[in-house]
């Protein structure tokens, strides 16, 4: 049952964020994605994606100051995906905490307008749903922004409503927080008045929410004394009626003990051999890892180096010999005599060959070894071979990639790129998709790769029976990375890969 199984993931992570362990969280909202979007459970993916939304902005905001600029942009991938789910099903109370959260995100990057426009989205679903308190949330966002760019008068007026809203539903904490933002815009607007006033407001009702605090501290503190006094009492009498027992049971346990002792002799025994025999085993599988890891490696840089070797005699050989011929046809074109337009044109077709096959032969060369991935990078290296790509009137091809302004390994890189080559060029020669979507999000610790196209897909559960060596061969060079790839695919519903690598 995935959908239930990807719902039950999403709650499991729901506690571990709640116990603030992002780490645990985010391995299981990402398995619960997977599973919601391969189920077809969009309003579940959508849960998940405000969720991991939401670890991204803590990770790229600390006390109100952005201090990871690459997890907000991962953070505003996340919540647009949620958005445009939630738009489709007009799942309103959703909608409006997105529209918040990306709001929130605009205004750390210091985009005021968009901040502005989702606020006001956010305003609205609050309002379908006659949600009071939520609306006086949106007016204290909407006063923040108006007050940094200095639109004082809509500020205040945003501050007023939040006000009169928390007054009506007895949220003191939150109208302290209005009367302190209005105390503050009133100052730097140098209206006195009217800041000594709000400021007032706010010092008061500070001191009733600490008042409400301390007096229920102080009942929690009374009950917590007469509950721990008659415990005590209950312990008293139990200690004693103990003290009875432990006599008898000093008896019987020495006895127990002398037999337990001989067991253990036993038990330790058994033991210490079936260790022997696991440390063996555990030599032995750690040896035959580290063959298979050391043959795959050796297999991979025998690849290159052979894709290195043919391309360059491609472009040094048989690419210059072309070229010569080309030069000495030129030449000879110069020194015959054309008695007709037949000849001429033979001699055009003969030129035409010639210059045709250098161009193929470079383009085969610069396909085995682009010079683009050895000197900029994965993301240049990817970019060139999309734009490639998109000559073909047929197929349409997303590409968005985050974070790879920086060189990452330079054998990741390789192996990268002939996955998402061998990958593409499966999707073009087997899938007939119209359409394919790709992603390149690098994080601290791990990149991760999504392809996804509309083609006619495949059964997942025959991937094993594959004769060909194409799946089977990125599953591979992944496996050599340490990292994980995963084909969520069926038949007439196209196909996504997910891949993780990580980077330390």
């Amino acid at each position: 049952d995935s959908a239930n199984q990807a719902n039950i993931l999403g709650n499991i992570g729901l506690l571990y964020y709640s116990l603030e362990q992002n780490k645990q969280a985010n391995d299981f909202f990402r398995k619960g994605l997977r599973l919601a979007h391969s189920s077809g459970k969009p309003l579940i993916e959508a849960n998940i994606l405000i969720e991991l939304g939401g670890i991204k902005f803590e990770q790229g905001v600390k006390n109100d100051i952005m201090v990871n600029k690459m997890e907000l942009d991962s953070a505003l991938l996340y919540f647009n995906k949620a958005n445009e789910i939630l738009k489709e099903y007009n799942a309103i109370y959703n909608l409006a905490v997105v529209n918040n959260n990306i709001g929130r995100i605009y205004l750390q990057l210091n985009d005021y307008e968009k901040a502005t426009q989702y606020y006001n989205q956010g305003l609205l679903y609050r309002q379908q749903m006659n949600d009071s308190y939520g609306m006086g949330l949106s007016y204290l966002n909407l006063g923040k922004v108006s007050k940094i760019k200095k639109q004082y008068e809509t500020s205040i007026d945003f501050y007023k409503k939040a006000a009169a809203i928390f007054i009506e539903v007895n949220s003191y904490i939150d109208l302290k927080q209005a009367y302190g933002e209005m105390s503050a815009v009133y100052e730097e607007t140098k209206d006195y008045h009217n800041a000594m006033i709000y400021h007032q407001l706010y010092t008061q009702y500070s001191d009733s929410v600490y008042t409400s605090e301390n007096a229920k501290q102080m009942a929690e503190m009374q009950t917590k004394y007469d509950v721990e006094k008659k415990d005590l009492e209950l312990l008293k009498n139990k200690a004693e009626l103990e003290a009875k027992e432990k006599q008898a049971y000093i008896k019987n346990i020495i006895i127990v003990g002398f037999i337990g002792l001989v067991l253990l002799l036993i038990i330790v025994g058994v033991l210490f051999y079936r260790k022997k025999q696991i440390e063996q085993q555990a030599k032995l599988d750690s040896e035959i890892a580290n063959q298979k890891e050391l043959r795959t490696k050796a297999i991979l840089d025998a690849e290159e180096k052979e894709r290195r070797r043919i391309a360059q005699d491609l472009h040094d050989g048989v690419g210059q010999l072309l070229s010569a011929a080309k030069l000495n046809l030129s030449n000879l074109e110069n020194k015959l005599t054309i008695e007709n337009e037949e000849q001429q044109l033979a001699m055009q077709n003969a030129l035409s060959l010639v210059d045709d096959s250098v161009k193929e032969v470079r383009a085969v060369s610069h396909n085995m070894m682009p010079n683009t991935l050895i000197k900029l990078g994965l993301g240049s290296a990817v970019r060139e071979f999309i734009t490639k790509l998109g000559n073909a009137p047929t197929l349409k091809v997303d590409l968005e990639i985050v974070g790879l302004d920086t060189r990452i390994d330079n054998q990741v890189e390789t192996v990268l790129y002939r996955v998402i080559q061998e990958i593409v060029n499966n999707i073009i020669k087997h899938a007939k998709a119209s359409h394919i979507s790709m992603q390149l999000i690098r994080h601290e610790t791990e990149l991760n790769v999504m392809i996804e196209d509309n083609g006619i897909g495949f059964d997942t559960n025959k991937l094993e029976s594959f004769d060909g060596i194409g799946l089977k061969g990125i599953q591979t060079r992944i496996e050599f990375l340490n990292g994980t790839v995963h084909f969520d695919s069926t038949p007439g519903r196209g196909t996504t890969v997910i891949i993780d690598v990580p980077l330390v």
